[in-house]
């Protein structure tokens, strides 16, 4: 999935669905999304 579409799902979601999807990936991949996320 291109990172553009993971981080506009994301940002769709509520932080109590959000939450364990982030908890369930590789950290760094996590970190990732939720900076970008952040950077929007």
């Amino acid at each position: 999935m291109k990172k553009e579409t993971a981080v506009s799902m994301l940002s769709a979601m509520p932080n109590k669905v959000k939450g364990p999807i982030l908890e369930a990936m590789e950290p760094k991949k996590a970190a990732d999304l939720m900076q970008a996320q952040l950077n929007q």
